[in-house]
Parts: structure tokens; C-alpha cells; sequence
């Protein structure tokens, strides 16, 4: 079962997000939910992903379009919690250049904000 629980703090949006980030559904909810979340001005976003066993390619693209939406909007999509199985697969992926991954929200939301190394273009 996948399902997105939002709250507020600190002036951050923070997603927890429960079950597998793949084709077939899930990174589509995901997709929308950050889509949703900057076009009602949300510019601060982290997904925890403490709950997310898996993701796959479809999956990782979903999270590279949501930081390129908000990253584009001015501001910060950051993840936190993420599983070592993930950060393994993002390090395979070259993509831990990309993100921030933190171990908690407290120091994501500290930490200050990188340049993106993606655009939109």
C-alpha cells in the first residue's frame, strides 16, 4: 500500500511517504502531490522517505522531476531518511550529487541550500 501524510514545520512542507516508489501508480501520486504542493506556492519540501522500501527507475524520475519543479520555483526539495538500499541505488545512479540526503529533518532544514545540478532545460 502506498500513501503520501503531510504536515507543516518550521516553514516546510514535510511528506512522509509509506510503500514502494514505482511504475504502475505510486510515483504518480507522488508526481501530483509535489506538483500540487508548488503551484499552491509551496517552496520548501521534504520527503521522508523512512517508509520506502524500494524505488525504481520511474521512481527516481519522479523525485528528479519534483526537485526540478521546485528547484526551478525558487525553492528546496530535500530528502531525509532515506533506506541504505536507496542511497545505494541513488550512488549507483550518480544522483547523491544531485540530492541531499539527511538523516533527520532538523538538519535538512538547517542546512543551507546547494545550487542545483540539473536544470529544466
Amino acid at each position: 500500500m502506498f500513501c503520501i501524510d503531510e504536515r507543516k514545520s518550521q516553514g516546510w512542507t514535510i511528506l512522509d511517504v509509506t510503500g514502494k516508489v514505482q511504475a504502475g501508480g505510486p510515483e504518480g501520486i507522488l508526481r501530483d502531490k509535489v506538483k500540487s504542493l508548488v503551484l499552491n506556492g509551496c517552496r520548501n519540501i521534504l520527503i521522508n522517505m523512512q517508509g520506502v522500501p524500494s524505488v525504481d527507475s520511474m521512481g527516481l524520475g519522479t523525485l528528479i522531476a519534483a526537485k526540478i519543479s521546485v528547484d526551478s520555483g525558487g525553492g528546496r526539495l530535500e530528502l531525509v531518511r532515506l533506506t541504505q538500499r536507496i542511497q545505494d541505488l541513488m550512488a549507483m545512479a550518480g544522483l547523491l550529487s544531485y540530492f541531499s540526503a539527511f538523516g533527520s529533518e532538523q538538519e535538512a532544514m538547517a542546512a543551507p541550500r546547494r545550487q542545483p545540478a540539473l536544470s529544466a532545460r
